[in-house]
């Protein structure tokens, strides 16, 4: 049973990444693409978090950000990679992609770690957050419309990857029986592409290896020199 959950969520994430699969098909073959990325400028802040100090830690955030980030690289992006990283962290990282992209045409921003819907918002959570108490939460994490808001500039194409609905890390006591799983569906502007690793309101898998099934199929597919059309 286990392995046919696996094997399905694999399939749902492999039909979602092709759409960013085809965004990098239009700079052509593999070579010819890693070539055109470092002259018109692309940007990546990939985060992945594993070792959180007050909620579970996760086994694979920590290494699909480095297998995204990897493949990021040989695709000439400019890559900046955060691993457990604190509230200082990302705000530091954050800021140091505003800089890095300021001439940049696209500008990807990939989380993986522990995430969250609250009042129809989406949270994004350092290792160093408690989530003692829902006032706490504002302060402890980062709302994901304020992350696109951010690094979102006229005339540039976002990309936005979460992998980062692995299961609810809000403590029972601090919870109440509205709150949902997963993440909620986000509205975006033009110029914006956001891929969740599952369906909104859904869990998604650590994955049975060192990968989450969306890194390994991210990874994959944008590294094909060639994209199956969509069906």
């Amino acid at each position: 049973m286990w392995e046919r959950a696996i094997a399905a969520a694999t399939a749902a994430v492999f039909r979602l990444v092709l759409a960013f699969a085809f965004f990098l098909q239009q700079l052509g073959p593999l070579p010819a693409r890693a070539a055109s990325a470092i002259a018109s400028g692309k940007v990546a802040l990939v985060i992945g978090n594993s070792a959180y100090g007050k909620i579970p830690d996760l086994k694979n955030p920590r290494n699909d950000a480095g297998l995204i980030s990897d493949s990021l690289k040989r695709l000439g992006f400019n890559v900046i990679l955060r691993e457990d990283a604190s509230h200082g962290d990302i705000e530091k990282a954050i800021n140091e992609l505003l800089v890095a992209s300021k001439d940049a045409e696209t500008v990807m921003f990939y989380f993986a770690g522990h995430g969250f819907q609250l009042g129809g918002r989406n949270f994004l959570v350092p290792v160093d957050a408690g989530l003692e108490n829902r006032d706490a939460i504002g302060k402890e994490t980062f709302a994901l419309d304020k992350i696109i808001e951010t690094i979102h500039e006229r005339g540039k194409q976002t990309l936005v990857f979460l992998d980062a609905c692995r299961n609810n890390p809000i403590p029972a006591a601090a919870r109440t029986v509205q709150d949902a799983e997963g993440l909620a569906q986000i509205e975006t502007g033009s110029g914006t592409f956001v891929a969740f690793a599952t369906e909104p309101g859904k869990v998604t898998f650590d994955g049975a290896g060192e990968n989450s099934p969306f890194a390994t199929a991210l990874s994959a597919t944008i590294e094909s020199p060639e994209f199956p059309s969509p069906t």
